[in-house]
């Protein structure tokens, strides 16, 4: 998952063209996923067969 913004100064990546690591989004992100998680397993629903439907991001200011 690349995060490109102001390129001018940011090397090349392996496998990628320059560019980020977003290192604290991606760790929110796998925080909203355990909590889903844990979300359904509290209601007894299937952990094994979640799905993501949809997902929506925008850009923070």
């Amino acid at each position: 998952m690349p995060y490109f913004r102001y390129l001018d100064s940011v090397s090349h990546r392996k496998g990628m063209s320059s560019g980020r690591y977003p290192v604290k989004a991606a760790r929110a992100f796998l925080e909203v996923l355990r909590n889903a998680e844990a979300n359904a397993e509290f209601k007894s629903l299937d952990t094994e067969n979640l799905v993501i439907r949809h997902i929506a991001a925008t850009k923070a200011g």
